[in-house]
């Protein structure tokens, strides 16, 4: 290519406009991901929406909460926090949740989602009145 000045601004316009809609279509890609979540897993992983970008998320906070929810349904012979933590085992083995931190014992202490992943939770969950933050 030729080294004139209106060439290579033409090239940043046509890349920005490519970089701009990497989000998006990174968010349709994310989004099968979700779409291909067994029911029971949906509103649990929806539910990290509303918590802060780049949070570090206490396990034992957020199974209390999914618990509180009506999330979690009872298994026989299994205690109802126990149906949590696979859950959320299901949620990190299949990339949508990221251990965090972990315990002694190597179990997961704190989690986390992807900034990408988080804004496709938002979205969803508006989409369907799932989750409404309210910003003071």
């Amino acid at each position: 290519m030729e080294n004139k000045k209106h060439l290579w601004e033409k090239v940043s316009r046509n890349l920005s406009s490519h970089i701009s809609e990497i989000p998006e279509k990174c968010i349709q890609i994310l989004q099968l991901s979700y779409n291909h979540l067994p029911m029971h897993l949906k509103p649990c992983f929806l539910y990290f929406g509303a918590f802060k970008e780049d949070m570090e998320i206490l396990v034992r906070k957020l199974i209390s909460l999914w618990v509180a929810e009506g999330f979690i349904k009872k298994e026989k012979q299994k205690n109802i926090e126990d149906v949590a933590r696979e859950y959320l085992m299901k949620l990190i083995d299949r990339s949508l949740v990221l251990v965090a931190g972990r315990r002694s014992n190597g179990g997961v202490k704190t989690c986390r989602i992807h900034d990408l992943l988080r804004e496709m939770c938002l979205r969803i969950a508006e989409e369907n009145n799932f989750l409404k933050l309210i910003k003071l």
